[in-house]
């Protein structure tokens, strides 16, 4: 599974450690972003009222300043579906509907609880009616191990 695929189809299936890894790295990417909009928002404002001499281009230049603010908020729309994705595939690696994503809509309690199950608890060994399990890309990919197994020391 490629990472667009990963990142971008909600069909099919990943591990915990997939779902994990994407979600922290994403939240922490959001983190640094949205800290560092929010400090540009900021710090322009403040430097255009300090160092502005007439107080007409201020109240002109305010716009300005909310336009970090709209960009982080226009980031939210490809994030919240690639959040989407990632959760209903571990829903689907789980052997459960993907509409149970809707649980994370309930405020904090819903977002908790979501993580929790995707995140602690595992996926079906087997193939299930969303696909084979994440680490298996093919059917017959170890087909003969229980006899590899038998010849080891």
């Amino acid at each position: 599974m490629t990472i667009v695929d990963t990142l971008l189809n909600p069909n099919g299936r990943i591990n915990r450690a997939t779902f994990w890894s994407w979600t922290l790295g994403i939240a922490f990417g959001l983190a640094i972003l949205l800290s560092f909009f929010l400090y540009m928002g900021e710090a322009w404002l403040d430097d255009w009222r300090t160092f502005t001499l007439y107080p007409v281009f201020t109240a002109e230049l305010e716009p300005w300043v909310a336009r970090p603010r709209r960009l982080m908020w226009l980031l939210l729309i490809p994030v919240s579906w690639i959040y989407f994705c990632l959760t209903v595939k571990r829903w689907h690696d789980m052997g459960l509907t993907g509409w149970l994503v809707v649980i994370s809509f309930v405020p904090v309690i819903g977002t908790v609880l979501t993580l929790m199950i995707c995140g602690l608890v595992p996926g079906q060994r087997h193939a299930n009616r969303y696909g084979h399990p994440p680490y298996v890309s093919e059917p017959d990919r170890y087909a003969g191990y229980d006899e590899a197994l038998e010849d080891m020391p």
